[in-house]
């Protein structure tokens, strides 16, 4: 009876282990599929990104042939607007802060730089079309280099607040003024740089009073035409206005009694 006993624990041992292994060999053949699935899926969706770029670029290689052959004698105004904004070399954000807020929908690795370029869309497309490439500098690392495609068709968030922000046609911020150029101007794309490094270096403080008094002086003539638009389009500010007028007249000229 022992010897019995004794086999049939060991043919479940046996067993055991045989169910074990099949469960392990499962597993392993499991984790093969899943990994071969995301490979699948990483190349898909770069495949994907690729089409959408060159659809992107097809399209606008259309609609600038249609303008240019319908309004030749417009002039030419640059599509893009380029800034460099300098931040700490060591990190690995491509994160430029304008005002806006932007979905990020693609990064790659390009030919000609080693660092990566992201890829961004408005917040608000499909009715905004504004998109962002942001790419390190080749030459010098602590450089993000920012690329603007279109103009934005909306209020800047937070405007209403004070915020100030970067590129509109009716915004006053600092790509706004580097924008738009005569035909008389070289069309290469403008630039800005902005130094966001948070070091207290010699550079950051050896800036000129001169160019902050102008650039003051700018932002304020700036300020003072916005409310000049604002006031002027106000039909109470008018009747305001006349009545004030009205009453000055009278008071300098009292009728005779």
């Amino acid at each position: 009876m022992d010897g019995q006993r004794n086999i049939s624990e060991e043919e479940k041992i046996q067993e055991i282990g045989a169910e074990l292994e099949r469960l392990h060999a499962e597993n392993k053949e499991l984790c093969l599929m899943l990994h071969t699935m995301n490979n699948k899926y990483t190349a898909l969706q770069a495949h994907v990104e690729k089409i959408r770029e060159e659809v992107d670029f097809m399209n606008e290689s259309c609609s600038s042939h249609y303008l240019t052959k319908r309004r030749p004698i417009e002039s030419i105004k640059p599509k893009s607007t380029r800034i460099f904004v300098r931040t700490n070399e060591d990190s690995t954000s491509l994160i430029v802060k304008d005002g806006y807020h932007w979905r990020k929908y693609g990064q790659k690795i390009t030919k000609d730089n080693p660092s990566p370029r992201a890829y961004f869309r408005c917040s608000m497309a499909p009715s905004c079309h504004v998109k962002k490439k942001v790419q390190r500098s080749p030459d010098d690392k602590s450089i993000l280099v920012a690329t603007y495609e279109g103009e934005h068709n909306h209020p800047l968030p937070g405007e209403l607040d004070g915020m100030t922000s970067l590129p509109t046609t009716s915004s006053t911020g600092l790509m706004a003024g580097t924008s738009s150029s005569s035909t008389s101007r070289d069309l290469s794309q403008p630039t800005v740089t902005l130094d966001l490094a948070l070091c207290g270096s010699n550079h950051e403080a050896a800036r000129s009073t001169e160019t902050l008094k102008n650039d003051t002086n700018d932002n304020n003539k700036n300020i003072m035409e916005e409310c000049i638009t604002l006031l002027s389009g106000d039909p109470n500010f008018r009747v305001a206005l006349a009545a004030a007028v009205a009453r000055s007249i009278i008071s300098n000229h009292p009728s005779n009694s």
